[in-house]
């Protein structure tokens, strides 16, 4: 009585421990992760980090897969730490060399595993992103950089859906996609914000889903509320 109860109905579509699963997103992706390492599937959790927006998750899987021109123009310092500004910053070193060595390992990796993937859990925690001032490049952490250096905004629904498109003619024909939301509230955004924000992920999932035929998802974020 005390909630509202959720009915997914069953799928003919089911993750065995043969296939590849690659999970890539929010922290709720590291979740879902830990969960299948457990059970002994064949799972790679967030081989760049925590990654939370859309676009920045497209932007580095689209590197994994050959596009990598973005990726040397990301390199950034703050004083004598150098990091990345698309990925973690468990990937950044008072030496540029590692951390340039650790990224192409984490995208190599990630291409080997995408070829033998059958299945791409991707999980969008927000739709706000921050934009450099300087070259209008949206980044997946401003790793504690100056605000003054960044433009924070709101993604649309059409910028999701077209970025995703490049994504998807890229990645293998025969892999299954589920898109889910994590259930986690950004309160910094404000809770109207974060519904705002929400709601746009939300929208832009279903549209996807109702485009391509290999593209599923998984009410995870409908589950919590």
């Amino acid at each position: 009585m005390f909630r509202t109860e959720l009915n997914i109905p069953p799928s003919t579509l089911k993750i065995n421990h043969q296939d590849a699963v690659l999970l890539i997103g929010s922290c709720f992706t590291n979740n879902i992760g830990d969960q299948l390492n457990q059970n002994k599937f064949n799972a790679l959790v967030n081989p760049f980090g925590t990654i939370f927006n859309p676009l920045s998750i497209n932007t580095l899987l689209c590197s994994s897969l050959g596009d990598r021109a973005k990726i040397e123009s990301g390199y950034g310092r703050n004083g004598d730490v150098h990091f990345h500004y698309d990925f973690h910053s468990q990937f950044s070193s008072t030496d540029k060399n590692e951390i340039e060595t650790k990224i192409a390992e984490s995208l190599n990796k990630t291409a080997d595993f995408i070829k033998s993937t059958k299945w791409l859990i991707i999980t969008w925690g927000t739709a706000f992103v921050y934009e450099q001032l300087e070259n209008k490049t949206i980044v997946s952490n401003c790793h504690k950089m100056p605000s003054s250096k960044f433009n924070k905004r709101l993604l649309s629904q059409e910028e999701i859906v077209k970025d995703f498109e490049k994504l998807i003619s890229q990645l293998p024909a025969d892999i299954q996609i589920i898109i889910t939301i994590s259930p986690v509230r950004h309160t910094k955004d404000t809770i109207e914000l974060n519904s705002v924000s929400k709601s746009i992920l939300r929208l832009s999932s279903h549209l996807l889903k109702e485009k391509y035929s290999n593209v599923y998802y998984f009410p995870s974020f409908e589950i919590m509320m």
